[in-house]
């Protein structure tokens, strides 16, 4: 790339703007969001609106994920599916269930560590495991959710009125990239019910996030054999403020960052769907054949997230102890479980009532 940029120097035209935008290169690292705008069916690899892009962008990621979706030129394909899911969404209803749902993810992440202590208590005496869930991370997910609803209203109103999750920016700030995902002409206007949908799972994701960092760093002062208050609230401000990438705490944190953003994802049934629906949703890749995208484009929205539910349904029952969440080691396990637990007991603690107040007696 030096050598190259060496080497322009003797050119004129348009080969004066390559040598600026290769000189950004050198001194921007943006050598990721030229590759993505040459590959940009937009810009038609040409290298003088390539570099002209990369000036007006001036190293913002957020205006070069805009410049990208500008040029982004979706098939017609894209379009009818932009049309398709906007017009699927349009519904207060679907908004309306979206929001019911998260909501009650919180609340039973919020108690998750009720059962979640119990199995983990059993576990650790039958496999010798160190506990990973307490009981004191209650406490700790409901501070967590009150931190997560300023992070989650910021992120939201970012995410409808930009069209990118605040997520999509800072990976573009690294450097990585993603396809634009293609929207009807007219901005919010015309795509307020795609942006509404994501703007809710994001403000819900954000109130997940900071009840895992919260009830993380809490199990982590716990097994660190940490038990006072203020111990444990002293710890658990040492990782959340470790910002030497080289120490100890700054991978601990790390560690837990990535563990609350899994968390999160699940919060919203947007966990890494399983094989059989992966191999489904293929079917809406550019290589696929037009009448098999054209099937898949329609039955996408009813595969995924649905499937998210029915998977998270059965493991808030007793189905769950024998799913492979619950044979996880470590925390991710002792979670699965705990849900298992609370799921089996709000399912049996209802029969039990009904049996007692004598409304289940079995007759026809």
């Amino acid at each position: 790339l030096t050598a190259s940029y060496r080497g322009a120097k003797a050119e004129a035209g348009r080969a004066l703007n390559i040598l600026r935008v290769k000189a950004r290169v050198l001194d921007l690292q943006e050598s990721r969001f030229l590759e993505a705008a040459l590959q940009a069916p937009g810009f038609g690899q040409d290298l003088a609106q390539v570099a002209q892009a990369a000036t007006e962008a001036a190293g913002d990621p957020l205006k070069q994920l805009e410049l990208l979706r500008k040029r982004a030129s979706g098939t017609w394909f894209d379009l009818v599916q932009a049309y398709y899911y906007t017009n699927l969404l349009s519904g207060v209803k679907t908004h309306l269930r979206n929001a019911i749902g998260n909501s009650f993810n919180v609340l039973a992440n919020t108690l998750t560590p009720v059962g979640g202590a119990l199995a983990d208590v059993v576990r650790t005496a039958r496999t010798g495991q160190p506990r990973s869930v307490f009981l004191g991370e209650v406490p700790q997910n409901i501070a967590g959710g009150w931190v997560g609803l300023h992070h989650g209203l910021r992120n939201a109103a970012f995410t409808f009125s930009q069209g990118f999750r605040p997520s999509t920016v800072e990976a573009a700030a690294s450097g990585q990239f993603d396809t634009p995902r293609i929207e009807l002409p007219g901005g919010v206007w015309t795509n307020w019910p795609t942006r509404a949908l994501e703007a809710a799972d994001e403000f819900f994701r954000a109130i997940g996030r900071q009840q895992e960092l919260y009830a993380g760093a809490y199990s982590q002062a716990r097994q660190e054999g940490l038990k006072t208050p203020r111990e444990i609230a002293g710890r658990m401000a040492t990782i959340f403020t470790a910002t030497e990438p080289a120490t100890a705490d700054a991978a601990l944190f790390d560690t837990l960052r990535a563990r609350a953003d899994a968390f999160a994802a699940r919060a919203v049934f947007q966990e890494p769907p399983g094989s059989i629906v992966r191999w489904l949703l293929q079917a809406k890749s550019p290589s696929s054949p037009l009448p098999l995208r054209g099937a898949a484009l329609f039955l996408a929205p009813f595969i995924r997230t649905p499937a998210a539910i029915l998977r998270q349904g059965f493991e808030a029952s007793p189905a769950g102890f024998a799913m492979a969440a619950a044979r996880q080691e470590g925390r991710e396990g002792a979670q699965a479980l705990g849900r298992a637990v609370m799921g089996t007991a709000f399912l049996l603690g209802a029969i039990a009532w009904l049996a007692v107040t004598n409304r289940l007696t079995g007759a026809p």
